[in-house]
């Protein structure tokens, strides 16, 4: 390994040892749209807005990430109205855990056991993993927390720990891990949009911007 190629590793663990705000992935130098088409088999995905809207927009994310739960809160609200209750795009999330975030992968676990009960279950427990990342983030308590937050989402408690117990969605997770890399997004949050990659999301303004003049029209 050449000296810069060392300092490149060393300065990218560091950053995942600070939190892993960012994950820098190898990825090809163009992105193009055939190569961001995600392969939903077997995965841990969340989505919202009608499946009939005529445009579809990723997200990847990690629920352990502080940004993305940034994201989430702030800027999601605002796009939610906008854009998906008015039915102009449907918001779909691949969720994953970056190396190092040891409890993103029970969180997005806690995630996909919701799931089994409906939409309003998985929404609940999405935006809930959330608003408590502060809670739960590199703490021995964190399944404690995921509880709570699966109790107050009004969901079947006995239903949901047994499928916690039972462990049936883990190669889901570890797989939308290895779909993100076979993708190449190269951060979180991360939106793709149009075949590219928008790092750090978009804000409902930006959003609207790509909307307007896409890309492919810029070119």
């Amino acid at each position: 390994m050449s000296p810069r190629r060392f300092i490149v590793l060393i300065m990218a663990l560091a950053v995942l040892g600070a939190g892993g705000l960012i994950y820098l992935a190898r990825r090809s130098p163009v992105a193009e749209p055939a190569a961001l088409v995600i392969d939903t088999t077997s995965v841990v995905t969340y989505s919202i807005g009608s499946p009939e809207a005529s445009l579809e927009v990723w997200v990847g994310s990690d629920y352990q990430c502080p940004d993305c739960a940034r994201y989430e809160l702030e800027s999601m609200p605002e796009i939610v109205r906008r854009f998906i209750d008015t039915g102009r795009i449907r918001w779909r999330h691949l969720l994953f855990a970056l190396p190092g975030h040891d409890e993103a992968r029970p969180a997005t676990h806690a995630l996909a056991c919701a799931q089994e009960q409906g939409p309003s279950a998985a929404g609940a427990v999405h935006r809930g993993l959330f608003e408590t990342r502060a809670e739960w983030a590199r703490s021995a308590e964190h399944q404690a927390v995921f509880r709570r937050v699966a109790e107050q989402g009004g969901l079947d408690l006995a239903a949901w720990e047994a499928c916690m117990h039972s462990g049936r969605y883990g190669a889901a997770v570890e797989k939308s891990w290895q779909e993100a890399q076979r993708v190449g997004i190269p951060g979180t949050p991360t939106v793709l949009l149009y075949g590219r990659f928008y790092v750090g999301g978009l804000t409902a303004n930006q959003l609207e911007r790509v909307l307007k003049q896409p890309p492919a029209a810029q070119r």
